[in-house]
């Protein structure tokens, strides 16, 4: 071990005298380094390797390189055209050192590859990124990442759309299944049309388009050999499709080949593979639609056919005729002129058609989210007006004929500010024979009723009352939990507004605990609510004696009296007598409190109560 740390810090010499030379670092912190290193490296060389070793060492490193460069630029000694010195590579050359060897050890550690790839990229290192996609690929088949981050490479960086087409299509051939793959091949060929077709509008060239024409770097070239997983596979129909309109674009005159470009003919052959390989999968072809209008806006033959697709294999998915209602759009960028209302009428035209042929929830729901967002990207008054009647007028169809969920509703009473009408909203669909039993419906009328600026009178009250029991009705037991805690808001409101004697309350609260038939949690969290006003509001009920009577009304869940505990005890005041009172009856359920029922007696400074419970305790442990 000794021997390796020294072999890698003797290589470290040349390097470091060069530093101290040229006056960048003195002696003092090439000492530091040194010792930083040599532990670093003592790290790294231990028997069981750390891959946070590694990394804390390649973050030291960088944060050298760092400085070495800034005390460089301030010194004066960064003269272009000058040749470098040892020092200027050193550390670079290190750090990919560093990151090797770690990957020797953790090779089947994809964010270290991708850590890796990322630093090979802030330092402009493309040799090395050429060389490691290829071994992170031989390792890692099935990831889609690596074969993205190398196709992305020679079309980006070495130019080369040929190398990133087959690098995409070897990983298809061997990852059919993979949505990310198949977008992203989808995306290249899109990308490299619309390259290709703006050069052209731009240099008014009539030669033939020759995808060979590349000033490659053969040196950064991914070079992928045959990987285990591809023997035995034949050639895809995608390979071969693409491979004919290629030769095509090779042979044929220049006018052929830009319509094929225009066309989006490869693009084309991209998506009807990828549906013939995932044919089920409604949000993957609404991916194609959303890269189409990203990243090639002259797209309508293309799209159309994703269209026609979608009405084929999805008629009865509201999403999906969602989308093919809204095609009009896609393009508009501008929302208050002439030719964008007309579109608008389009597209509510085909909803409605929709609408009228699904008859469910989710149709009706699209087609007011799409109305809402026109609205809100809408300027002109005119247009919101008619746009809020409409919305108004399909969510009145949609109560009447019961294709109302409980998601349009909630938008709905999201854009609306006026409480009046969003009780009127909520009076009528807790009445509907589809949501008289949704709790959060309930829930949200009981609060937006209690928050209405009314004079709270004996009417107000009573109507109230009223609701609550209409709800109490309708709701199932197991969903009582929320409604009970607004319930006990309105009990509190009427008794502040002496609508309610406390008496009043405490009759309340026993008929709810007796005729409600409450679960143990949801009677435990009642009972803490109750507890707590009690304790907090009312002014003859803080005595023990009450106190005591309601938690002995019946066996309670632990979480009650844990919750007065941690109440009481953070009182300045401490009633000693309640936190007496609660600590015993909480002995039998929970044992971790005794230790906490000892130390309340040793602060009291009754050492012989402390002393009886650590008996009963040990006691109760045997």
């Amino acid at each position: 071990m000794s021997e390796s740390v020294h072999f890698y810090l003797e290589q470290m010499l040349p390097e470091l005298e060069d530093l101290q030379e040229r006056g960048i670092f003195n002696r003092v912190e090439v000492k530091q380094i040194v010792k930083a290193r040599t532990n670093f490296e003592y790290a790294v060389h231990r028997r069981t390797q750390l891959k946070s070793d590694y990394l804390k060492y390649i973050q030291h490193e960088v944060n050298v390189e760092q400085l070495r460069r800034k005390r460089k630029l301030r010194l004066g000694l960064d003269i272009q055209g000058e040749k470098g010195t040892v020092s200027d590579f050193s550390i670079i050359k290190r750090i990919h050192g560093l990151y090797k060897r770690c990957l020797q050890r953790f090779g089947m550690d994809v964010d270290l590859w991708v850590q890796y790839f990322d630093f090979c990229k802030s330092i402009k290192s493309g040799n090395s990124l050429s060389q490691n996609f290829a071994k992170a690929i031989q390792l890692h088949p099935n990831k889609p990442i690596f074969w993205i981050m190398a196709s992305k490479f020679e079309f980006e960086e070495n130019n080369n759309v040929n190398s990133a087409r087959i690098l995409l299509q070897r990983s298809l051939r061997i990852n059919p299944d993979s949505k990310k793959l198949w977008l992203e091949y989808f995306k290249l060929e899109l990308l490299f049309c619309e390259k290709i077709l703006e050069r052209r509008s731009v240099l008014f060239d009539t030669k033939k388009i020759d995808h060979n024409d590349i000033d490659l770097d053969e040196d950064q070239h991914v070079n992928l050999p045959t990987l285990e997983e591809e023997k035995g596979l034949n050639k895809s129909d995608l390979e071969k499709d693409v491979s004919k309109v290629e030769a095509k674009n090779v042979d044929d005159k220049f006018s052929k080949s830009l319509k094929v470009l225009r066309s989006l003919e490869i693009p084309r052959i991209v998506y009807r593979q990828a549906i013939k390989a995932i044919p089920n999968d409604l949000q993957f072809r609404l991916d194609f639609l959303n890269i189409y209008t990203e990243y090639h806006k002259d797209s309508v033959a293309a799209r159309e056919e994703i269209y026609e697709s979608l009405l084929n294999d999805f008629p009865q998915n509201a999403k999906a005729m969602a989308a093919i209602a809204q095609k009009y759009l896609v393009e508009v960028s501008a929302v208050n002129n002439v030719t964008y209302i007309d579109l608008l009428k389009k597209c509510i035209t085909e909803f409605n058609k929709f609408a009228e042929i699904l008859k469910t929830d989710e149709i009706w729901d699209e087609f007011v989210f799409f109305l809402y967002k026109q609205s809100d990207i809408c300027e002109d008054k005119n247009i919101k007006t008619y746009l809020d009647i409409l919305i108004k007028k399909c969510f009145d169809t949609a109560v009447q004929l019961g294709n109302i969920s409980e998601n349009l509703i909630l938008k709905k009473l999201e854009k609306e500010n006026d409480l009046k009408e969003k009780e009127a909203i909520l009076e009528a669909i807790t009445f509907h024979p589809k949501h008289k039993n949704n709790n959060l419906l309930w829930k949200l009328r009981l609060k937006n009723f209690l928050s209405l600026n009314e004079n709270k009178t004996v009417e107000w009250k009573n109507k109230a009352k009223k609701m609550f029991e209409i709800c109490f009705k309708n709701l199932n037991k197991e969903n009582l939990d929320k409604i009970l805690n607004v319930y006990f808001t309105f009990l509190e409101i009427s008794y502040q507004n002496k609508l309610l004697s406390e008496r009043d309350i405490d009759s309340e609260f026993h008929r709810i605990l007796q005729t409600f038939g409450l679960k143990k949690s949801q009677e435990a969290d009642f009972v803490i609510k109750y507890l707590e006003y009690k304790l907090n509001n009312l002014t003859d009920c803080n005595t023990i004696h009450e106190i005591k009577l309601i938690l002995n009304y019946k066996a309670l869940d632990i979480k009650v009296y844990k919750h007065l505990l941690k109440i009481e005890n953070l009182k300045e005041d401490l009633n000693l007598e309640l936190l007496e009172f609660l600590y015993s009856c909480c002995l039998d359920l929970e044992k971790n409190l005794w230790n906490e029922y000892e130390n309340f007696k040793i602060k009291r400074g009754d050492i012989n109560g402390a002393a009886e419970i650590r008996w009963k305790k040990e006691k109760f442990s045997a």
